[in-house]
């Protein structure tokens, strides 16, 4: 195969219009091109995902076996290209050989979610035109071309009582933005899961998370607004607030941007230190997951907001703190294997480009990377 027909296989690869024997001539094609061929055949392919994605239909995500099949079909391609793993068939043997790439070819996060729906169907959210997704129940479902996810209420003299729940998760290297039908504004960091009814009935308005959110609360006295987790409550009647509940963290964050806000570890205990807290603008809550007690501490609510704004902001932030923000983002794992593990780092870093230029604040504190493949999973080493 020629450099030629291995980029004209590419728009094959792309919609699944390949025999196995091309597939295999293409993948010996690349195990054998030098360096720069290789990176160009990448980078062509990541144009023709771009160029495919722009012109698909919306894809619901219907459970079948079909469905996945195609699903780990195209994920285990996109594994052979963007990883460099490649795999002889022969004889039904399979051999795997490596080639170590920049790390410049892992891509930054962008909008990207799926939508679960009250009756169990999933959107795939990156996959769906802009415009009207679903009309249910009395409510509109709209997607915007800037990554949000709106809900309108529909004027009905016969509305329904009955609550139904939807839930939008993104995973490692996603976000989105969503506006609630009483009109709250709440955007998701990466590898996050929120569940929120599609309109809110009764005495309080009630949401869960995991992971992490940025919250602007539509103000209403009559109807607290509350946000659950595994391990606390918050409430709020008009606010702005952070909340990570990570569990890599080892602790639940609740920061408060603007208002105030009540924190009430979950379950209560007897013990008087698990009492709940008020939490004033420029505050944060730390929940400790061990012993269920909560800290409060004065901080710089801005520093902690800094993803949403579309930066990483570092500010005496520990290493590994920072690695867990990079991986969370760049979908890759990090092993730290520094002599120093007590670094802290300080700068911004802007969250719209690739891993190698993100990684250079590393350098600034005497640390260098590596980018090798464990199996089939990214891994970035963290050395002095």
């Amino acid at each position: 195969m020629t450099k030629k027909e291995a980029i004209l296989f590419l728009e094959k690869l792309a919609t699944d219009n390949y025999s196995k024997a091309e597939y295999t001539v293409f993948l010996n094609f690349l195990n054998q091109c030098d360096v720069d061929v290789y990176s160009e055949i990448i980078d062509l392919w990541e144009e023709v995902l771009e160029r495919n994605e722009r012109q698909k239909k919306p894809f619901i995500k219907h459970k079948s076996k079909s469905t996945y099949k195609a699903l780990s079909v195209a994920a285990a391609i996109l594994a052979v290209i963007s990883l460099g793993i490649y795999f002889f068939v022969a004889n039904g043997l399979t051999n795997p050989q490596i080639k170590t790439l920049s790390a410049k070819h892992i891509k930054p996060g962008g909008n990207n979610a799926v939508l679960t729906l009250a009756d169990g169907r999933e959107i795939l959210l990156e996959d769906t035109h802009n415009g009207e997704i679903e009309s249910n129940n009395g409510i509109k479902i709209i997607k915007t071309a800037d990554g949000q996810l709106v809900y309108e209420v529909l004027a009905s003299e016969n509305k329904e009582e009955a609550v139904h729940y939807n839930s939008i998760s993104t995973p490692r290297g996603g976000q989105y933005q969503i506006k609630l039908p009483d009109g709250t504004r709440v955007w998701l960091n990466a590898a996050t899961t929120f569940r929120y009814p599609t309109s809110f009935v009764g005495k309080e308005r009630i949401v869960e998370l995991e992971g992490e959110g940025y919250f602007e609360v539509a103000r209403n006295a009559k109807m607290p607004f509350k946000v659950r987790s595994h391990d606390q409550e918050i409430t709020v009647l008009g606010t702005h607030f952070n909340v990570n509940t990570y569990s890599d963290n080892g602790e639940v964050l609740t920061t408060v941007a603007e208002g105030t806000v009540r924190v009430q570890p979950h379950p209560l205990t007897d013990n008087l230190t698990n009492a709940s807290v008020i939490l004033n603008q420029n505050q944060q809550a730390s929940l400790n997951l061990k012993n269920n007690q909560l800290k409060v501490n004065n901080v710089q609510s801005a520093l902690i907001l800094a993803w949403k704004s579309g930066k990483f902001q570092f500010e005496d932030t520990p290493i590994g703190e920072v690695l867990q923000q990079f991986s969370r983002w760049y979908n890759v794992d990090f092993e730290y294997k520094a002599k120093d593990a007590n670094i802290k780092l300080w700068g911004d870093v802007n969250r719209n480009v690739n891993a190698e230029e993100a990684l250079e604040i590393l350098k600034f504190f005497g640390l260098k990377y590596s980018f090798v493949l464990d199996g089939v999973q990214k891994k970035i080493i963290v050395t002095n």
